[in-house]
């Protein structure tokens, strides 16, 4: 799983700050091992945040309003990092209807750098098990409208969000997580 800003910055409520990939969540789900055990978690990150002053940032030609590049040679005027912890970025053994193997994540990642930020917030609930011709998977989730959103099973797409083709900006990060999903059991 991957969440991002699709640009190099945002620039909103007259602050900016840095774009690229905010979460990321790599992990395994092995169908031979039966139970919690199946589940191993590789990577449950957030990146750093890095706050701009708005003159070091040029709009994007034929962007949104709020995306922006960075000028050359720019430097952050200050830099945070959210810590994962099971209040911010939490991954546990999940069996949705039909599952064998399954997992929910569950992320709720603020901007350090701005007090009373709303959260990056998404469930996503995984299933997975074994049919006639192989693996199937199941999906459902539900998150906010900006940043964009990746989940990846087997190198396969299960769902991809695009904030800029939706037509958001940043104050669809407050709440409620408005956009919901469900793919439906089908071969992986």
């Amino acid at each position: 799983m991957r969440i991002f800003i699709p640009a190099a910055a945002a620039s909103y409520a007259g602050r900016s700050f840095g774009g690229g990939t905010k979460v990321r969540f790599d992990g395994t789900l092995d169908c031979s091992v039966a139970g919690p055990a199946a589940l191993r978690i590789g990577t449950a990150t957030f990146s750093e945040t890095k706050e701009y002053d708005p003159d070091a940032l040029l709009p994007v030609d034929g962007g949104p309003a709020w995306a922006r590049r960075i000028r050359p040679g720019a430097a952050p005027i200050a830099v945070g990092h959210q810590d994962v912890s099971d209040a911010t970025l939490r991954t546990a053994w999940a069996l949705p209807p039909g599952a064998t193997h399954g997992c929910e994540i569950v992320v709720n990642g603020r901007n350090p750098l701005v007090r009373g930020a709303p959260a990056i917030d998404a469930t996503f609930t995984l299933g997975l098990r074994r049919g006639a011709l192989g693996i199937e998977r199941w999906l459902r989730c539900a998150h906010d409208g900006f940043p964009s959103y990746e989940f990846r099973v087997g190198g396969r797409v299960l769902r991809a969000y695009d904030c800029i083709a939706a037509g958001e900006t940043p104050l669809a990060l407050f709440p409620p997580a408005e956009v919901a999903f469900t793919a439906d059991w089908s071969p992986l």
